[in-house]
């Protein structure tokens, strides 16, 4: 078996992969471990090639192989293996272990211990109660933002599900995760211990990515998003083998959905533009002309594109944006019927632009469309939150004259920039529904988490204050003490390994490529 694995690296490892400097971030967060435990290597390659994987491989404190793996990495460069039992002949021993990766030319290792302790899995009564707990936390924090009926039917559906049953594990995550489709809060991966919160938040943040540039249809995304959500509620039961399970199945599919690069926050490279446009172009409603798109094939035939890498990159942008204007202008109210119509006269237009001049002249009257519709969603937003029947009566009471007030000033709106005027009356009012939730949430999780006493006090002392408030302006100046108090709690949620991780991230970023 030894010398089958040894040709299995040989194999799965480039002869040039020795002795070069690293390019991978690792999520070290290794530690110690008891025999028995699992033990998955999360992290980013700096580059990421369509025809190489990421190899990794752990040796026992004899210098024996324990386990290999190869795995593609995500097209942001994020990769996640598999569970690796810490059990048996080979990968039982007690002592230090290495963990190698490779990647074409780079490498990058690391070394955890196993103690001479046995690992006690949990019961499924644990993990039972565990999840019952999660779940009837998260309906607590919902409770002011969902209707009472769909809180009794979760209700109702944590209480027929008993400990006694078979199957009560997997139903309460099926609980877990149809409470995070119903309301989900960023905040919600924040709950995610240190070990699988980067793995979540990419897995989200790349689903999302794949919606806006439509890569992955909205229906898909949110099949991958419930699965991210059950890999979420396994985790914070302590379950590792099921999270993992799920988590890689995940990045399965967001690779297949997606085998070329996710760009970070800059300028698409000239493949990735290549690549990204004709997905835009060959959709059934592009709105793109024949001419131009003939214009745009010549453009990288030629090879001409980086001298147009502007030009394109705003192109991407307006697509991009005119896509989602598509998808999301359905309602019949007056201002949604206000923006479809400029929309379709603008659509119409776009579609007869033959030059990609032309075509990109258009680009700040998409965008404004493109802002008001957003502003709009948030403005339904706070309308749900003053009719519905579960509204805190103290915030709504607050906030209806002046709702009313701006939908009155709104009713003689004539164009998108009337919309655009009161941009901050709309988000001052969506920061305040959601900010009797967000601190709620945040002294549930200070408490549970051991923070500082004091600060958890001025949170309470906060809350207290939202409750008493006579105005909307003093509303927002708790949200605007909040924001500035919570720095502390973040660093509370943000363990060393996970800032550590994040820091190598943009350190790798920052160097110059050697």
């Amino acid at each position: 078996m030894a010398i089958v694995l040894f040709l299995s690296v040989i194999l799965l490892i480039p002869s040039y992969a020795y002795g070069q400097t690293s390019t991978i971030t690792l999520l070290d967060t290794f530690g110690d471990y008891k025999k028995g435990e699992r033990i998955f290597i999360f992290g980013q390659v700096g580059q990421v090639s369509p025809d190489l994987s990421v190899v990794v491989q752990i040796t026992n404190p004899n210098g024996d192989l324990c386990q290999i793996q190869q795995v593609r990495p995500l097209s942001n460069g994020h990769f996640i293996t598999d569970t690796a039992p810490l059990s048996g002949r080979i990968c039982g021993l007690t002592g230090n272990y290495q963990v190698k990766v490779f990647y074409g030319e780079f490498t990058k290792a690391s070394t955890f211990q196993l103690l001479n302790e046995k690992y006690s899995e949990k019961s499924a009564l644990d993990y039972y109660d565990q999840g019952a707990n999660l779940i009837e936390t998260k309906i607590n924090s919902i409770k002011e933002l969902t209707s009472p009926n769909q809180i009794v039917e979760f209700e109702d559906r944590l209480s027929q599900t008993t400990s006694s049953s078979n199957d009560a594990v997997l139903k309460l995550k099926n609980v877990y995760a149809d409470l995070l489709v119903l309301h989900f809060d960023e905040s919600d991966t924040l709950d995610v211990g240190p070990k699988f919160r980067p793995a979540v938040q990419t897995a989200l943040e790349s689903t999302n990515y794949l919606v806006d540039v439509g890569i992955l249809d909205t229906a898909e995304a949110k099949k991958i998003d419930k699965q991210i959500f059950d890999a979420m509620f396994y985790s914070q039961i302590g379950d590792d083998k099921n999270t993992i399970g799920i988590l890689n199945d995940v990045y399965v599919q967001i690779i297949n959905a997606d085998p070329q690069k996710i760009p970070a926050q800059q300028s698409l490279t000239y493949e990735e533009l290549n690549s990204l446009l004709l997905n835009l172009m060959t959709k059934s409603n592009s709105i793109m002309s024949r001419p131009l798109q003939e214009q745009l094939g010549f453009i990288f035939a030629r090879g001409t594109g980086p001298i147009y890498s502007e030009e394109l990159n705003n192109l991407v942008d307006l697509l991009t944006k005119a896509r989602t204007l598509d998808a999301t202008l359905k309602s019949d109210a007056k201002l949604t019927s206000m923006i479809r119509a400029e929309w379709d006269v603008l659509r119409e237009s776009l579609a007869g632009k033959e030059k990609l001049e032309k075509f990109l002249e258009q680009k700040d009257r998409v965008d404004n469309l493109y802002a008001a519709t957003l502003l709009l969603r948030n403005l339904d937003k706070v309308g749900r939150f003053v009719s519905s029947d579960d509204q805190q009566s103290e915030l709504a009471t607050l906030i209806e004259p002046r709702l009313n007030d701006l939908l009155s000033r709104l009713g003689g709106a004539t164009s998108p920039d009337d919309i655009i005027s009161v941009k901050q009356e709309i988000l001052d009012m969506k920061n305040v529904i959601e900010i009797s939730s967000r601190i709620s949430s945040t002294i549930e999780f200070s408490k549970k988490n051991n923070a500082n006493p004091q600060l958890v006090d001025s949170f309470e002392s906060l809350l207290d204050q939202i409750k008493g408030a006579n105005s909307l302006n003093e509303i927002l100046s708790i949200v605007s003490e909040f924001d500035g108090t919570i720095n502390e709690l973040r660093e509370k949620r943000n363990p060393l390994s996970v800032m550590k991780f994040d820091y190598e991230k943009l350190k790798t970023k920052a160097e110059p490529a050697s």
